[in-house]
């Protein structure tokens, strides 16, 4: 596991606005110390273009760190589209 290191799951417009927002108290003046921030772009656009691998691989870096911060992101609402970030994290998460 690695220390000092946080999963940052970037996510789609209000909940990536919210995200930035509470990331700021990770700064290294706020810490005293400093945390590496490991980030995915979980947004729509880059799930759909990756066919949901990028979530995956967000998915094992948090088992991984143990630890992760998540964005809001858009569910896509029509027949045939695939499940939301957060089903897959939970997947790893119990798959270990």
């Amino acid at each position: 596991m690695k220390t000092n290191a946080i999963v940052v799951c970037e996510g789609d417009q209000t909940g990536q606005e919210l995200l930035n927002e509470a990331l700021r108290v990770l700064d290294v003046s706020v810490l005293g110390f400093e945390v590496d921030l490991i980030r995915f772009d979980l947004s729509l656009a880059n799930r759909r273009r990756t066919n949901n691998g990028i979530v995956h691989e967000a998915a094992a870096a948090i088992v991984e760190t143990g630890l992760g911060l998540k964005a809001a992101t858009i569910t896509p609402t029509e027949i045939g589209a695939s499940a939301p970030p957060i089903a897959f994290f939970v997947r790893a998460s119990t798959a270990r």
